[in-house]
C-alpha cells in the first residue's frame, strides 16, 4: 500500500487514497458507477420495431446504458464508422437482418461496400442491389445506381402536391 510521502506509481496511490478514505467515512456510498459492458449480443436487445417503418437498436447509450435506436423512416440512411473491432461489421448484419424481416425484395435493397468481403452472406441475393470487394466496384456500382434513380426522379415542374403523391415514382415502396 502507498503511504503518504512515500514514491509509489498512480495506481496504487489512488487506491491508498480511496482505503483511507473508506476507512474514515461514515456516510452512505456513492452509487457504482455503471459501465458499459465489454460485449454487448444482440439477445440483449430488444427486437427491431417492424411496425411502422423500420427501427433499429444499434446499442447501449453510455450515460442511460438504454438501448440506442435509428429509425429508418425519419434518417433513411446510415453510415457505420469506427476503430478496427468496434462493431461496424456486426452493425451492418443488424441492418441487414432486420431489413431483410421487414421488406421484400421488391420494397427494398442493399448496396454493400465490403472490402474484406466478409458481408456477402449478410444480405440474401435477392436483396442485394450490389456488392462492391473493391473501388473500382463501388464505382461501377455508384455510377449505376445513380442513373437509375435519376431516371426515377421527377421533372423540375413537379407540384408539391405531385411529390407528396409520388405518382411518378417507379422504384420500390414500402408496403
Amino acid at each position: 500500500m502507498a503511504v503518504w510521502g512515500q514514491k509509489a506509481d498512480l495506481t496504487e496511490g489512488v487506491a491508498g487514497l480511496v482505503e483511507r478514505v473508506t476507512g474514515c467515512w461514515s456516510g452512505p456510498s456513492a452509487p457504482p458507477v455503471r459501465t458499459l459492458p465489454h460485449r454487448l449480443s444482440l439477445s440483449e436487445l430488444p427486437e427491431a420495431e417492424l411496425a411502422d417503418g423500420l427501427r433499429i437498436p444499434l446499442g447501449l447509450d453510455e450515460t442511460t446504458l438504454l438501448p440506442v435506436w435509428h429509425d429508418f423512416s425519419r434518417t433513411p440512411h446510415l453510415i457505420a464508422v469506427g476503430d478496427t473491432e468496434s462493431g461496424k461489421t456486426n452493425l451492418l448484419r443488424l441492418v441487414a437482418s432486420a431489413v431483410t424481416a421487414r421488406y421484400t425484395p421488391s420494397e427494398a435493397r442493399v448496396l454493400a461496400v465490403d472490402y474484406r468481403r466478409t458481408l456477402v452472406e449478410a444480405v440474401p441475393e435477392e436483396y442485394r442491389l450490389g456488392h462492391a470487394g473493391s473501388l473500382d466496384a463501388l464505382r461501377e456500382l455508384v455510377s449505376g445506381s445513380d442513373r437509375a434513380i435519376k431516371t426515377r426522379m421527377p421533372g423540375p415542374d413537379s407540384t408539391p402536391a405531385r411529390m407528396r403523391l409520388a405518382d411518378w415514382w417507379t422504384g420500390p415502396r414500402p408496403g
